[in-house]
């Protein structure tokens, strides 16, 4: 699939051309005979140069009638717009795959990935963010990549909503006496290594600190985003990953939790009257908290992230905000969908997607569009190393809607690409009925933990297929955008689903049929 893919792009590319040079010609910015010409070098400069002749003509003609601008009546100023949007998004999606076969095909003749992301051709091609990306997979933390120095100036938190606030923080190392506006993750520690603190098993503390600490070094590592509103997103020529950059971390051993400490985005979130949301706080209509203590922190944390709730049941009244723009709700599908490819390209799964774990940042261009910065990493790690890793019982009730349902209860496959790829589903579900699947299925929720027990494995996929849901995503979004959620929950994606699968192909897959489909959605 992917060989067919980058042979389908490069006939596009191809045609593409091909409409430029009967246009060059038709306004002579080349001739026939360039148009024959074989010699790449000759012909660049021989284009180069008519097009200054052809810029300064029609310049001296636009001032003769006092306009200040060369007068596209030359041109057809929408097929000359067209084609260039098309060669974009053309060459951005052969990029794309070329992230995919790096292992496969870029590396030849080199020692190894290191020299591939450092060389000329990396960079000729685009995919130097990519390779240091992919690098960082490997590298483990350097040895002064230790817990921060510093705390949380009291009362300065503005914005809180489930585990995340903005918020000022004092490093010891800074001479800023008002501190440094930042953004805080808490992290309760998993329940293993909570019991060998208990034990003050020193060792088995240190190596289950280890997939946290090293999480917040390739977040602090990676390079930040630096597309920070919609239409530059849409637009990006590179493969891009909405996370916020981690400063470092905190460890509370006292509180069993740490704290991932990351730099506002570029979105001018340090404005007084920015604030931040979870999707899925945002979906419920929930504004950001007050100021806090940080007992009510936990409270808050507890509550979202702990099975069953301490009142052990969920609220039978949820009031959903209003709905964002069609056109937002497309956004904001397509930029997780290519953050999720991009996790995987860079060699990564994510392991806990949903939507108490996206942070929401209101568009500084549009006020009625949101950015998602993919946060709540469930310790991510390489994609090769969570296909080795121990398959453990997790019978959280919420969390298990956005699990694959091979990975419920007794999980019966290691964590792979095509898992993410689910839990993207449950997330294009709500943002396509703007509902929470908490609300979805709260009668299912409460039946759980009246009986004790976990809600049946296939519960969403049932749904999906034998219920209204996508009868009601195709009557808020559209058919296509329903075909993007069903590739995403049933798997749909060119491949079989099993063991054996190729990971590249089904990113291949993936690519075609949910980011392809979102991304027309952004037409309307």
């Amino acid at each position: 699939m992917l060989q067919e893919d980058v042979k389908s792009i490069l006939d596009k590319l191809k045609k593409i051309l091909a409409e430029y040079w009967m246009e060059a010609v038709k306004h002579g910015i080349l001739t026939d005979e360039d148009a024959s010409n074989q010699n790449a070098a000759i012909l660049q400069e021989q284009a180069r140069n008519r097009v200054k002749v052809f810029v300064k003509s029609a310049l001296a003609k636009a001032k003769d009638i006092k306009l200040k601008a060369v007068d596209w009546s030359l041109f057809d100023k929408e097929k000359i717009n067209e084609m260039l949007e098309a060669y974009s998004e053309w060459t951005t999606r052969l990029r794309q795959n070329m992230t995919l076969m790096t292992e496969k095909m870029l590396l030849v003749g080199m020692q190894s990935f290191g020299d591939f992301a450092q060389s000329q051709q990396a960079k000729d091609l685009g995919l130097q963010v990519f390779a240091e990306r992919r690098l960082l997979a490997n590298a483990p933390p350097d040895k002064d990549f230790t817990s921060l120095e510093g705390s949380i100036i009291k009362g300065s938190e503005r914005s809180i909503t489930s585990n995340v606030v903005i918020t000022k923080f004092q490093f010891d190392f800074s001479t800023k006496e008002d501190g440094t506006e930042v953004v805080v993750e808490n992290r309760v520690y998993p329940r293993e290594l909570q019991q060998a603190a208990q034990k003050k098993d020193d060792k088995q503390i240190k190596e289950l600190k280890a997939p946290l600490i090293q999480l917040a070094w390739l977040l602090h590592k990676s390079p930040p985003p630096e597309e920070t509103d919609v239409n530059t997103v849409i637009a990006a020529t590179t493969p891009i990953l909405l996370t916020l950059k981690c400063i470092g971390y905190i460890d509370l051993p006292a509180e069993n939790r740490m704290q991932f400490i990351y730099e506002p985005p570029k979105a001018n979130l340090t404005q007084a009257n920015t604030s931040i949301n979870t999707l899925h706080s945002l979906i419920r209509g929930k504004e950001p908290s007050k100021p806090f203590t940080p007992q009510r922190f936990l409270d808050l944390y507890y509550d979202y992230w702990s099975s069953p709730h301490p009142d052990g049941k969920l609220s039978n009244s949820v009031s959903m905000t209003r709905k964002p723009p069609l056109r937002s709700r497309f956004f904001i599908a397509y930029a997780l969908a290519l953050t999720v490819l991009n996790i995987h390209s860079s060699g990564w799964v994510h392991k806990n997607l949903w939507s108490h774990g996206i942070i929401m940042i209101r568009s500084q261009q549009d006020t009625d569009s949101y950015i998602p910065y993919v946060a709540g990493w469930g310790i991510a790690r390489r994609a090769v190393d969570a296909a080795n890793t121990e398959k453990k019982v997790d019978s959280g009730i919420e969390p298990n809607l956005y699990r694959h349902p091979e990975r419920q209860q007794q999980p019966s496959e290691a964590y792979m690409f095509k898992h993410d790829v689910y839990a993207l589903g449950v997330l294009l579900m709500e943002i396509g009925l703007w509902n929470t699947a908490s609300n979805i299925f709260e009668r299912q929720m409460r039946e759980a933990r009246r009986l004790k027990k976990p809600t049946k494995v296939r519960l969403v996929v049932q749904a999906w297929q034998h219920s209204r849901l996508r009868s009601d995503v195709v009557g808020e979004m559209g058919e296509v955008y329903a075909d993007a959620v069903n590739a995403c929950l049933l798997g749909k994606i060119a491949v079989d689903g099993g063991s054996g699968v190729d990971e590249t192909e089904m990113a291949v897959g993936f690519t075609n049929l949910v980011v392809d489909r979102l991304k027309r959605g952004l037409s309307i």
